[in-house]
């Protein structure tokens, strides 16, 4: 499987697992067609809304990127930040996100699914972030992607909606 047949497949793969949260049974959300494409509720991302009435995507914006590899220690080094790819991976997520809550959610080969976000996204949500980092102004935190699935829904899409009411908490631009 190419590395952009992997990626399509992870952007499906992500869409259900978010769908299942919701509680529905059928698909909710689906891969932008040619990724970062405008869905319903002029979504950009690599996540859409298929279906009218679902608000998640009213706060959240959607980034996946499934990587062979993904080497935080480079962050540290700062040798070549300009062709890291992690960098250029948040950028792409907070561009898409304009006023929205950015998610950056990976995958590296062999490895588990993971959410990044601002530390202070994690914080109101009750999640723990296993490494914190910046990037530029931005303070990220990673949490296992399951983590969020395993909260209540609703309650979580309260918590993002609160979030999205206060620009000043997480709208800092990079």
């Amino acid at each position: 499987m190419s590395g952009r047949e992997k990626g399509l497949a992870f952007e499906i793969q992500i869409a259900r697992m978010l769908s299942k949260w919701t509680g529905s049974s059928s698909d909710i959300f689906w891969r932008s067609p040619g990724s970062g494409s405008v869905g319903i509720n002029d979504n950009k991302g690599d996540i859409i809304s298929i279906k009218e009435g679902n608000t998640l995507l009213d706060y959240v914006s959607i980034e996946c990127k499934f990587y062979k590899t993904f080497d935080l220690l480079s962050l540290v080094d700062k040798t070549n930040n300009k062709s890291n790819p992690f960098i250029s991976f948040w950028q792409q997520c907070v561009k898409a996100s304009k006023q929205k809550v950015p998610l950056l959610i990976v995958k590296r080969n062999y490895g588990k699914i993971l959410l990044i976000t601002r530390t202070n996204v994690l914080s109101e949500l009750s999640l723990k972030p296993l490494i914190t980092f910046y990037i530029e102004n931005d303070l990220l935190g990673i949490v296992h992607f399951e983590s969020l699935l395993n909260l209540d829904f609703e309650s979580t899409l309260s918590k993002f909606n609160s979030l999205t009411s206060e620009p000043t908490q997480i709208f800092d631009s990079i």
